[in-house]
C-alpha cells in the first residue's frame, strides 16, 4: 500500500487575492447625514436657504416617482446625549409614518371610552409601539439598543410627537 504524501515543495503556491481595481475603503457618512433611502426626499429641510428647485424635496419626490406630498416632522431634543452608531445624538427628527410602518408597529396609544361609548375616559400609551416608531422614523437613525436606553422623559417626548401625528390637536395644525 502506497501513501502519497506531498511535501511543501510539491504543493502548488497559494493564490493571493488581487486588490487592483477595487474601490478604496470608505467610512460611513456622519450620523447626521445618514438617511433612509425610501424617505430621502422628505428628510431634507424645507427652510434651507441654499435649496434650489432642482434639489428641492418636491423635485426629488417627483424624480423617484413618488407623487405623495412631503410629510411634516417633529424634532425631539433629548435630556442627554445617547450613543448611536458610535456617535453621540442629542436630538432626532421624527417624520410622519406611512401606512406600511403603521401596520408594522401598530398605534402608539389606546383610547379608553366610558360606558356610554362616546366619551373618552383615558388614553393609554403603548410604549412598545412608541419604541418601534422611534426605530423606524428617527433621523439620524437610532438602533434598538439605543432606543432601549432612552430616559423616560425622552421616550415621553417622542410619544408626544407621535400623538400629534395620529391625533392632530389645534396647536399642531398649521394656520
Amino acid at each position: 500500500m502506497t501513501i502519497f504524501n506531498r511535501s511543501a515543495v510539491d504543493r502548488p503556491p497559494t493564490r493571493q487575492l488581487e486588490t487592483n481595481g477595487l474601490a478604496p475603503e470608505r467610512r460611513p457618512p456622519p450620523i447626521e447625514e445618514r438617511h433612509r433611502p425610501s424617505m430621502r426626499a422628505f428628510d431634507q429641510s424645507e427652510d434651507d436657504a441654499n435649496e434650489d428647485l432642482a434639489t428641492s424635496r418636491y423635485a426629488l419626490a417627483a424624480a423617484v416617482g413618488d407623487p405623495a406630498p412631503p410629510t411634516e416632522a417633529g424634532v425631539v431634543h433629548f435630556s442627554k446625549s445617547y450613543m448611536a452608531h458610535g456617535e453621540p445624538v442629542s436630538r432626532i427628527t421624527l417624520r410622519r409614518p406611512v401606512t406600511k410602518e403603521i401596520r408594522t408597529a401598530g398605534t402608539p396609544f389606546r383610547i379608553v371610552l366610558k360606558a356610554d361609548g362616546v366619551t373618552i375616559e383615558d388614553v393609554e400609551q403603548r410604549w412598545d409601539a412608541v419604541a418601534k416608531y422611534i426605530e423606524l422614523l428617527a433621523t439620524p437613525p437610532l438602533p434598538p439598543h439605543t432606543v432601549d436606553q432612552l430616559e423616560f422623559e425622552d421616550l415621553a417626548a417622542c410619544a408626544g410627537v407621535l400623538f400629534d401625528f395620529f391625533l392632530p390637536t389645534s396647536r399642531s395644525k398649521k394656520s
